[in-house]
């Protein structure tokens, strides 16, 4: 386990590949090193302007989080996360969609704000601060509580949560497919063992070579079904 300082240490020495895997996990078609370029405000030839406004997002998000660790979970704050994220990219950002999406063959019910309320204070009532992050995230992203970024979001309010209690951050490797990997979005994909979730002690490392960096993990297994995170 980590202190708290320790852990927004690591998040800021990983600041690259937390930028540069969520924005893949999107479609973002960008490498590392043009991530790092852009994250710098330099020039990168090649791009898609959508995928440069994705990084960019992405950068004030992370920041944003690394920033306000200490902040209250709360339905405002993740809102200002997905203002942060999903901004001049969706209908509306920053608050909680108000019309039909679908996801594959799933279509999640519209949002209601109260059942919203009940639902993080419930898991804020969670003991452990990795079952607490998995848990929202999980919900979260079966929900689709946003018109957009919703992974993007809640892997950010996941990290938070792991963050205030030294626990580590989510990392999401690029080498699984999320859209699988979120629970029943596809109803073929009844439940997925997510081996690329991680909370993030310091005595265990895994190279990854194809993003350029290191990232540390404990290598622990989740299995998200129906919403529901089981550890095993």
């Amino acid at each position: 386990m980590l202190t708290r300082q320790q852990n927004i240490f690591l998040a800021k020495k990983i600041f690259t590949e937390l930028v540069f895997n969520t924005a893949y996990i999107e479609g973002c078609n960008v490498t590392f090193p043009q991530t790092q370029t852009i994250i710098d405000g330099a020039v990168v030839s090649g791009i898609s302007v959508d995928d440069i406004q994705t990084v960019l997002n992405l950068r004030d998000g992370w920041k944003f989080v690394i920033s306000s660790v200490d902040a209250a979970l709360t339905l405002d704050y993740i809102c200002k996360i997905n203002e942060y994220v999903s901004r001049n990219e969706s209908l509306e950002w920053g608050v909680l969609r108000k019309g039909t999406v679908g996801v594959g063959d799933f279509i999640p019910s519209i949002p209601i704000k109260e059942n919203v309320l009940k639902e993080i204070e419930w898991i804020k009532g969670i003991n452990s601060p990795i079952d607490r992050a998995l848990e929202y995230f999980a919900y979260a992203c079966k929900q689709q509580l946003f018109w957009d970024g919703n992974k993007r979001t809640s892997t950010m309010v996941a990290s938070k949560i792991l963050i205030e209690n030294g626990q580590g951050i989510l990392i999401l490797p690029f080498r699984r497919s999320l859209s699988c990997a979120a629970g029943t979005h596809f109803p073929w994909k009844k439940a997925c063992v997510i081996s690329c979730c991680h909370h993030i002690p310091c005595h265990d490392k895994s190279s990854f070579p194809e993003q350029g960096g290191t990232v540390l993990h404990c290598g622990k297994g989740h299995i998200i079904d129906g919403g529901e995170v089981f550890l095993f």
